[in-house]
Formats: structure tokens, sequence, C-alpha cells
């Protein structure tokens, strides 16, 4: 199964993790 994370920073920063 696939599970995304996404987090935003400050000025729109992005960090997309994605796991299995």
């Amino acid at each position: 199964m696939l599970c995304q994370y996404e987090a935003y920073f400050g000025q729109g920063t992005k960090l997309t993790v994605l796991g299995k």
C-alpha cells in the first residue's frame, strides 16, 4: 500500500514523502 505525506514550510515550500 502506498501512502503519501505532504508538508508545507515557510514560503510555500513543499515536501512530499512517499512510502510503501
